[in-house]
Order: C-alpha cells, then structure tokens, then sequence
C-alpha cells in the first residue's frame, strides 16, 4: 500500500535526526505511568515503537514490551539503544500474536500514519491480543485530514498522515473498548505535524460487551468483529 510504503521510506530516511532530537524527551510520561498502574501484568506491546524510547522506559519500570515497526532504520537504533529489548519487523495492521498475549498495548504516535480503512482492523486487532480487561495507550495529533504533508525532518520530502478528531476516535474505539479517559494537550514537540495531541486510555470490552455495542443484542451467531466504521 502506497500510504504504509510512503511512512517506511520517510522514517527510514529521518531515523538518525530523529533520534538525536527525541532520544531525551519522554512525551507525555505523566499518561504513561497512568497507564502502566492499570495493568494487570507486565507484558505490553508497543505498536509503532520506532527507535524504542518507550520500550526502554517500560523496561526500566520492570515490564517486559515487544517493540514492533516497519521501518528498518528505526528497529536498528531501537537495538543497539536498548540491548535488553525485544524488538520486531512486524505491521501493526496485521498482527501475528496469538489472542491474549498482552496485558497492555501502547500507540504512541503510530496509528496517525494508518489509512482510515484500515484502521478499524487494526483497533480489532489489538483488542484480540489484549488478555481480558486490559489496557490501551493511544497518542495522536489531533485534526482533520487524511493527505500527504510537509514532513518536518525532510524538508521537500511529503510523508501520509491521518490526523481524526476526538469524536472520531470515540467512534473508532467505542465498539471494542471503554475509554477511561481521553484529554487533548498542547504538542510537547516543536517537531509534530498538528498543535494538539489527543491521549487515550481505554479498556478492552469483553465479547459479550463489544457484539452488545455493535448490534444492540446477542444471538447465537456469537459476535462479529468487522463492523464497518465511516466518516
């Protein structure tokens, strides 16, 4: 897909200016740490992990993350950055873990570069790897536009970025999980592609809950997971 091969290729080629500007910033750690007292357990997959700031704080704090990403440049500085870590060339729209594997899912910045078609799936697919009642950490810029733009670390260069609205993200995430809460905030980085971040933490719904918010009542055709989501 051009849009994902578009965010490789930028990440790729901005992964060491990256780094050298990011490396010491933990954005928005106050939410981390909320998230990480809701777990009930220590693994956690970290969607999107580029070059594993968040991975090593999570290691630091005695959880055990598996860091995922496509873009090359970025998993190796994760490695040689964090030794201890675990960390794989994996999609987040397609995740190859077994159901229940994970007590917590982190996106922090990640999902703002998924086209709007796929990104209900790959809501549904982290629900399927959270254990029951665990616990997702989502941070994106907030907006309303879903185009190629200005990539600030590559003058001339354009990299695929889905900005959403609060609501929107309301809808995306309300039939697979129970927001507990959702703020908007000033960006902490002078590099970010919007003003405002939206955070998120929410909690997996059971089957029960999510095929009860999808269509309002159970049958014994157990539930479905592929409601269409559009805007």
């Amino acid at each position: 897909m051009k849009e994902i091969e578009n965010v490789i290729e930028i990440y790729n080629d901005v992964a060491d200016d990256y780094y050298e500007l990011c490396k010491d910033n933990l954005y928005h750690q106050g939410k981390v740490e909320k998230f990480l007292s809701l777990l009930d357990g220590k693994r956690i997959l970290d969607a999107g992990c580029g070059f594993g700031k968040y991975s090593k704080f999570f290691i630091e704090k005695g959880f055990e993350p598996i860091g995922i990403d496509l873009a090359d440049d970025l998993l190796k500085i994760a490695r040689r950055d964090v030794p201890t870590g675990k960390f794989e060339k994996v999609d987040i729209t397609s995740l190859p873990y077994d159901d229940n594997s994970f007590e917590g899912v982190v996106a922090m910045f990640s999902l703002q570069h998924v086209p709007t078609k796929l990104l209900q799936k790959t809501i549904q697919g982290f629900w399927c790897v959270l254990k029951p009642s665990g616990i997702l950490l989502i941070g994106v810029q907030e907006g309303k536009t879903e185009e190629f733009i200005a990539e600030p670390f590559k003058p001339g260069k354009k990299i695929f970025t889905n900005l959403k609205t609060q609501v929107e993200w309301r809808k995306l995430l309300g039939t697979n999980f129970e927001i507990i809460e959702m703020e908007v905030s000033k960006t902490e980085s002078q590099m970010d592609l919007a003003q405002n971040n939206i955070l998120i933490i929410a909690k997996k719904r059971d089957t029960q809950a999510v095929f009860a918010a999808s269509y309002g009542k159970l049958d014994s055709s157990g539930p479905k997971l592929s409601t269409e989501i559009t805007f």
